[in-house]
């Protein structure tokens, strides 16, 4: 009789605490003579102890006896436990010899065998009951039965069923079916079989499916409160739902829940936009009106420049018709400077002083005589920096750009 807290004596077979007799399974125990008993437990002598009085006995059974009583049974002799001795050889291979059976009955040993041959016998006996290689197993099962049983104990680790999809795990049998049921690499159905996906995926991408799914339930995005397969949303979305944006279509630039259009007021909507459609007229009026000071501004500067050019064009005329003749005509118009320099008694003039000019964008030298009011090109604004770049305020145009103004060179003073 074996519990699960007490292993099998390897020497008797028998289960029992480190302190208890070890308790043989003797051949016609009827027919032993009472000299080869314990006279304590009247069983067979086992490990066999003297004391001085020669009453022989158990070992386990004359040292606990001497610890409480400190005397012999039979003639009460005081005796310490160590007054015992060991019995002669002979004596001690009497008693191995004695026959025991196998406390299990394999069947090995009908006949029995010696006792001190029995602790052999239990190291090989098939019926032996041993633990579960199982650590956390508390099962003592026969030892020809071991392999069975681990195959069946629910300590055993067993491979996860859906190892071919990539599962790893090694649950133990016995909540092996729950993890079966929540293992992450077993085959399902999607969740919306019954909406008609017929998608079968690992449990594990359930939720990356369901992000796509066009059969799954989800709400409206418009928060109407109704719910649709994802696949009808966009519909519901875009051409059904009361909560959905849409723009009056009266004409009017208003925005509006579909359920508040049935009560929007076009008109007020339509003054609204008239109104803003004023101002901005009046904005790209008053642009208008710079605009056009603006080129009046510049005709007004060509104008003066053209009159400029006409005086000197006629102060130039005057000066030819006192230098021109008949006789030297073809000499001015080949060589007039020696023509000039005639009339002026013979000398040639020097030649005039030049000066810089010191409008932004110009940097010409030139002669004051021969200065007039379209001789440079030049910018009328400043240098600025913008951007990280240096340009123009008057036009825009880059550092080095040719000048967007045209007058008269000035002196850089």
């Amino acid at each position: 009789n074996f519990s699960s807290s007490i292993m099998a004596c390897t020497t008797c077979g028998n289960g029992h605490g480190a302190a208890e007799d070890h308790t043989f399974v003797y051949v016609n125990l009827d027919q032993i003579s009472d000299e080869m008993k314990d006279p304590i437990n009247k069983l067979p002598i086992y490990e066999p102890m003297e004391l001085p009085c020669q009453h022989t006995f158990s070992s386990s059974t004359i040292r606990a006896h001497l610890k409480s009583k400190g005397e012999c049974p039979l003639d009460q002799k005081k005796y310490k436990e160590s007054d015992l001795t060991n019995v002669s050889p002979a004596l001690k291979r009497i008693l191995d010899a004695l026959k025991v059976l196998c406390p299990f009955h394999c069947g090995a040993i009908p006949q029995g065998i010696n006792r001190d041959q029995l602790a052999g016998h239990l190291k090989t006996c098939s019926l032996f009951p041993i633990p579960c290689e199982n650590a956390s197993c508390k099962d003592l099962v026969a030892r020809s039965c071991l392999k069975s049983h681990v195959d069946v104990c629910g300590e055993t680790p067993v491979p996860c069923g859906n190892t071919s999809n990539g599962c790893t795990a090694k649950p133990l049998r016995k909540v092996s079916g729950d993890h079966a049921a929540t293992c992450d690499y077993a085959q399902v159905p999607c969740e919306s079989k019954a909406s008609g996906c017929k998608e079968t995926l690992l449990r594990g991408k359930i939720a990356e499916h369901n992000s796509t799914c066009q059969f799954l339930t989800v709400p409206c995005g418009n928060t109407c409160g109704k719910t649709f397969l994802r696949k009808d949303l966009a519909s519901h979305m875009d051409h059904e739902c009361e909560q959905r944006k849409i723009s009056c279509t009266a004409g009017c630039a208003a925005t509006m829940k579909a359920c508040e259009s049935r009560g929007h007021n076009c008109v007020a909507s339509l003054r609204g936009s008239l109104s803003q459609a004023e101002v901005s007229l009046s904005t790209v009026q008053k642009q208008l009106a710079d605009t056009r000071l603006t080129a009046h501004s510049q005709l007004q500067a060509k104008d003066a420049a053209i009159a400029s050019l006409e005086e000197k064009l006629e102060a130039l005329v005057a000066v030819l018709s006192k230098t021109v003749t008949d006789n030297n005509l073809a000499k001015v118009l080949t060589d007039p400077a020696s023509v000039l320099a005639a009339r002026r008694g013979g000398k040639t003039a020097p030649p005039p002083a030049l000066v810089v000019c010191g409008n932004l964008g110009c940097d010409k030298s030139f002669a004051a005589s021969k200065n007039h009011g379209f001789a440079c090109q030049y910018h009328p604004g400043i240098l600025r920096m913008r951007n990280s770049k240096l340009d123009y305020n008057c036009c825009n145009q880059p550092d080095g750009a040719a000048g967007c103004a045209v007058g008269a060179h000035k002196a850089d003073e």
